[in-house]
């Protein structure tokens, strides 16, 4: 190998030196220097590392190296990375409605309350809990008169009972029916019941009658007539059936739990009407004569301590009268009542594709 001369190294040492200075000054592009940031594709990417100082330059050869840059330039983000601050996007946190809910199956449920809750034409609470009335307008012997100077047509109360619920939706509902009310035959229609068990002495006779018509008579004939959303009548029934020889001066207690379809959106309409305007008293269990009414009932079953309406139609105006107006054993609504009362209570309800005809056993 030919010498190197001193000439030759005294060329080549400023070029040296000019590398080594710029060698120093290109640092933070060099790969083993810890200025990664970026390399995070999730969450917020690593700040840059600031680059590392370069060395004082070396005594020998005179130079000294000048300082690294402090801060080192952010390094490439990696796929994904977000090049400020090297926050990813993470995917997306899904729609931030949360989705749709749910229709609620149409809302709240029909329930007792809110479908015969409303109050009936004359003030008294809804069809849930409710009642037939014969008055007393005065007394007379064995008899109370509902109207003291009979019409010709009779004496004749009803009272409504909006339903509510949807409209034309057919509602199945059980109801029991507690009363003191005379015997009346029914014809053309349906007793549960045969005829031959209705005995006076008894607490609990089963006097509900299906559809059918009430021939003319002197007794009281207590109807309640079911009605649709369009007001045509749908069904009715008869509350105080007994047979031909039990129309006489007898009170009978009545007890009985009957289910029926009624109509979202209709009515049920209560009557009570006596031919002759006279009502057989509540004064004992056997034959009602003369003037003696000592032993008068109570409604039978859970209803003997139940409070009478707040209000009465009198027959004779169709004037709102209170129930106290009327004559009753202890000038109060409390029990137990002159003449006649009969209470039906609503014990469950539920809709039904059953037609109004349906007879339940």
């Amino acid at each position: 190998m030919k010498p190197i001369s001193l000439r030759t190294v005294a060329l080549a040492a400023p070029l040296l030196i000019a590398a080594i200075v710029a060698g120093g000054a290109c640092a933070p592009d060099d790969p083993t220097i810890a200025n990664t940031g970026g390399t995070s594709a999730t969450g917020a990417g690593t700040g840059p590392v600031a680059g590392t100082p370069a060395a004082s330059g070396s005594a020998s050869g005179g130079v000294t190296g000048s300082a690294g840059s402090s801060v080192g330039t952010a390094g490439t983000p990696a796929a994904g990375g977000a090049t400020a601050g090297g926050a990813a996007t993470g995917g997306t946190g899904g729609a931030t409605t949360g989705g749709t809910g749910g229709t609620g199956g149409g809302g709240a449920a029909d329930t007792i309350d809110s479908v015969l809750s409303t109050t009936s034409d004359y003030g008294n609470p809804g069809w849930k809990d409710s009642w037939w009335v014969t008055g007393c307008a005065s007394k007379h012997d064995h008899d109370c008169y509902t109207i003291n100077q009979c019409p010709a047509a009779g004496s004749r109360t009803t009272e409504t009972f909006p339903i509510g619920g949807t409209p034309g939706q057919r509602y199945k509902v059980t109801f029991q029916y507690n009363g003191v009310n005379e015997g009346r035959l029914y014809t053309g229609g349906k007793k549960d019941k045969p005829v031959a068990q209705d005995l006076n002495n008894i607490p609990d006779n089963d006097s509900f009658y299906r559809d059918g018509t009430a021939p003319s008579s002197f007794y009281n004939e207590l109807k309640m007539t079911v009605y649709d959303d369009k007001g045509a009548e749908a069904r009715h029934y008869f509350m105080n059936a007994f047979s031909k020889a039990e129309e006489s001066h007898y009170a009978f207690l009545s007890s009985y739990k009957k289910s029926i379809v009624i109509v979202g959106g209709g009515k049920i309409e209560h009557m009570v009407f006596d031919s002759n305007c006279h009502a057989i008293d509540n004064c004992n269990a056997g034959e009602v004569k003369g003037t003696t009414c000592n032993a008068p009932r109570r409604l039978p079953g859970a209803d003997g301590q139940a409070m009478l309406p707040p209000f009465y139609k009198n027959p004779n105006d169709g004037y709102k009268l209170g129930a106290t107006d009327l004559i009753s054993i202890t000038a109060s609504r409390m029990q137990p009542w002159k003449s006649q009362a009969s209470r039906l209570t609503v014990t469950a309800l539920e809709k039904t594709d059953d037609p109004v005809t349906m007879d339940y056993p």
